[in-house]
């Protein structure tokens, strides 16, 4: 049987309406009849609740006598690859939050299992410390989802003797360089300037300006581009902003983070870098 049999036959069989079926799964009763009469397949947070109310197994929900892990990755891809861009990642981000929600222990027989953008105003904080693995997420402005499965020797080789983070947080710790940083990344990728407009714009020094332009380079933000202008040879940059820059402030900015929690665990015995 397909999917859409199957879920037509069990529902049947149990005696279900499909008015009944879907407000089992918090979903319009419209949703279960194009399940059951098109190609249209339930998202991929509601298989297993799905099963569940049929009191079946994924693999019967599949009309198959076997169920790759890869057939949930399908179905994973192509919803997201079914979205515009503008839609991608606020539903991958809520499908984050139903990820949070099962490293939790969630107890989905509540219905709250739909993968909806969260609300603007829906800004509670999880996060899942555990051995095993750590996952932290913020909502509100500064949405972002972070996961580490710990490797089976530790985080310590990983993390090694944090030269290169030491590198990093001494040199955004500078303030005109934190400013020059900030500033680079209001530009589009590829600006080219003069290291005076850095400073003007950013209130820098002339006296400090080599050296902010030297840990800015050591960093990769920008590189140096050699130019002759009205017949001079001036030293102009070019600016890289970095996706992982970004990363590292929202990070930075939810570390005294001490409001509310939706999921919150912390069962962790092993040291970190043990």
């Amino acid at each position: 049987m397909t999917m859409s049999e199957s879920i037509r036959h069990y529902r049947t069989e149990k005696q279900l309406t499909q008015e009944g079926l879907a407000s089992m799964l918090g979903v319009s009763a419209q949703a279960v009849s194009k399940w059951e009469t098109t190609d249209t397949y339930p998202d991929p947070a509601l298989l297993i609740p799905l099963a569940e109310a049929l009191e079946i197994s994924l693999d019967t929900l599949f009309g198959r006598e076997t169920v790759y892990e890869n057939n949930l990755a399908y179905r994973i891809q192509k919803s997201i690859g079914e979205r515009s861009a503008e839609e991608q990642f606020p539903y991958v981000h809520a499908m984050c939050w139903q990820i949070v929600k099962g490293l939790y222990g969630h107890d989905f027989s509540d219905g709250d299992y739909d993968i909806t953008p969260l609300p603007e105003d829906f800004v509670s904080a999880s996060y899942i410390c555990r051995d095993g693995g750590i996952s932290d997420m913020a909502n509100g402005k500064a949405r972002y989802y972070f996961t580490a499965p710990e490797p089976a020797d530790g985080w310590g080789d990983a993390i090694g003797d944090a030269k290169t983070a030491h590198r990093i947080f001494s040199a955004l710790g500078d303030e005109d360089i934190l400013r020059a940083v900030l500033y680079l990344h209001s530009k589009e990728n590829g600006y080219l300037f003069e290291p005076e407009v850095l400073g003007t714009a950013c209130a820098i020094a002339g006296d400090r300006l080599p050296s902010v332009m030297d840990a800015m380079c050591a960093l990769h933000l920008v590189s140096r581009v050699p130019m002759e202008l009205d017949g001079v040879m001036r030293m102009l940059y070019r600016s890289h902003p970095s996706h992982r820059v970004i990363a590292l402030l929202l990070l930075g900015g939810q570390y005294f983070y001490d409001a509310g929690y939706s999921c919150q665990a912390h069962t962790r015995q092993k040291p970190f870098l043990g």
